[in-house]
């Protein structure tokens, strides 16, 4: 049973340097990357974390097994 209507996949062509190019944008803001442990006391309102969540959900899983559970 399908929940969504199929659609095509609208493939964009790019050359191999517009390819290299971006390749390298990603690097770049990939290496600036940094993980930060300092948290805030701050609450945060629920329909963030709620719109976290469904975002979540969209993340491929291997063989579409979507293992995960959310809690909030």
């Amino acid at each position: 049973m399908q929940l969504y209507p199929q659609r095509p996949l609208r493939f964009i062509g790019r050359s191999s340097e517009e390819m290299l190019a971006r390749a390298q944008d990603f690097f770049n803001l990939m290496r600036g990357r940094r993980s930060v442990r300092n948290f805030s006391d701050r609450p945060v309102p629920r329909v963030l974390i709620e719109q976290a969540i469904l975002t979540a959900g969209t993340a491929p899983s291997g063989a579409h097994r979507e293992p995960w559970h959310f809690v909030a």
